[in-house]
């Protein structure tokens, strides 16, 4: 590290940290954690005493642990490489090609995100790190050989934010934008100026996320080993009988079902919110009722709430969110024909389907919120203020 007060600034926010792990782990926690690695790649641009700077190619590994749905402890590694189009000269530079002269920087990062909708299929992020930076300017042989070839060792603080879109259950594509403070104004090679050297990342990955086991869930597809059939062989999830956690391989033929009820099970709402259940529902016959059956895990009296339709075939119903409690929700889905005799159906009063909910939702999104305008303003005015000499 560059001085004294650097060491300072970074312990601060070491502690700075630290507090926020810890309030982490006193928040709702959801029933499986999530251990995360991912590649990512994009490009690099130095905010210094460069008059022409370069984008320039990055590539990184990171990785991630989720304690919580909305709370992420994070950690990357980068490499990349800083370049400019200035004359060699006014970088005190011997002559020579400015193509060749680089200052290759890699940096090791631990922080925190926040997710903003862990549930919806994209998600909006924000996220804080620090670390540490090791770089090393490179021109030629036998100007290297002058300045030496070790790497130097510095601190950085960073801030970021992007959107990660859910594409399975263990994958997701993350685009975003970093900016990174540096703690020398050396990465350029110039020492002028009032302010370090900043430099802004806009970067594009893929994360595949480990699941950890769940003793209620042994083929961890959403549905309790109380209420699966097959708790050792996972449900295909197909909307068809998918409360049951037994694979059917398929749709059975309409002519041998005369009401079919499609729907994709809710495993997971948030707490205090309404629950939208959507079906799928086919009949030889008229339908007679279809609705939906709810009830809180600590209640033992079932609600109804009727399944509404505009075209005969697409139906949807609403949970309300007074009913979506801290404790957890059950629910089954049922149409009957105009007979009274058939039957289709996705879960029943004996068998339903078991929603987990996560709570501190509101608190979770209040306190991203507040790290982005802090972090955010912050990258802001430093990236448009002018450095004085």
């Amino acid at each position: 590290m560059s001085n004294f007060s650097d060491r300072i600034r970074f312990l601060a926010l070491a502690l700075a940290f630290l507090f926020v792990l810890v309030f982490a782990s006193h928040q709702g926690k959801a029933s499986e954690t999530k251990f995360g690695i991912g590649l990512k790649v994009g490009g690099d641009y130095v905010d210094g005493d460069w008059s022409s700077p370069r984008l320039t190619p990055m590539a990184g590994l990171a990785l991630s642990y989720s304690p919580s749905p909305f709370f992420k402890v994070i950690g990357d590694f980068n490499y990349t490489h800083l370049k400019t189009r200035d004359d060699p000269s006014r970088l005190s530079l011997p002559p020579g090609d400015i193509k060749n002269f680089s200052t290759v920087l890699l940096p090791l990062g631990i922080g925190f995100q926040i997710d903003f909708a862990p549930l919806s299929t994209v998600s909006p992020f924000v996220s804080a790190q620090a670390g540490w930076l090791w770089w090393k300017p490179k021109y030629d042989d036998s100007w290297s050989s002058q300045i030496g070839t070790k790497y130097h060792l510095d601190s950085f603080v960073k801030t970021g934010g992007g959107l990660e879109f859910h594409l399975s259950k263990v994958t997701s594509l993350n685009v975003g934008a970093d900016f990174q403070f540096a703690f020398t104004d050396q990465l350029d090679l110039r020492d002028s100026g009032d302010e370090n050297d900043a430099i802004t990342t806009i970067w594009a990955g893929m994360t595949y996320y480990l699941k950890s086991g769940n003793k209620n869930d042994f083929d961890k597809d959403g549905i309790p080993n109380e209420l699966d059939l097959s708790p050792r062989i996972p449900e295909d999830l197909n909307m068809f009988m998918d409360h049951d956690g037994r694979p059917e391989g398929g749709v059975k033929p309409f002519q041998k079902n005369p009401v079919i009820l499609l729907h994709k099970p809710v495993f997971k709402a948030y707490a205090n919110h309404d629950i939208r259940v959507d079906a799928q529902i086919q009949s030889q016959n008229s339908l007679r009722v279809a609705a939906v059956l709810y009830r809180g895990l600590d209640e033992k009296q079932w609600s109804v709430s009727k399944l509404l339709t505009q075209d005969g075939t697409n139906f949807t119903a609403k949970i309300p969110a007074e009913s979506v409690n801290k404790n957890g929700i059950e629910y089954c889905l049922v149409a009957v024909d105009s007979k009274a005799k058939n039957i289709g159906h996705s879960g029943l009063p004996q068998r339903p389907i078991r929603v987990e909910v996560i709570e501190k939702a509101s608190t979770w999104r209040i306190v991203g919120s507040a790290v982005a305008a802090i972090s955010w303003g912050s990258a802001v005015y430093f990236g448009i203020r002018k450095q004085k000499n």
